[in-house]
């Protein structure tokens, strides 16, 4: 699971919500984007897309050597 959150979230803010979530889901990873907001899927468009671009690339190598 790929969890990704702005550190600047005032709807959600970082410290009660996705901080918390890498303990509470197993195998998660956290990426926080610095000074983003509550949508940073508009206005951090281009660091929330390479870590899920990054995220999904790892789970196919991974894939990958599992076949093998």
């Amino acid at each position: 699971t790929l969890i990704v959150h702005g550190d600047a979230d005032r709807i959600l803010p970082f410290e009660t919500t996705a901080k918390r979530l890498p303990d509470l889901i197993e195998n998660s990873r956290l990426v926080v984007i610095e000074n983003g907001p509550h949508a940073i899927g508009w206005t951090h468009a281009d660091e929330v897309n390479a870590a899920l671009l990054e995220f999904l690339a790892e789970d196919s190598e991974k894939s990958k050597a599992a076949e093998n």
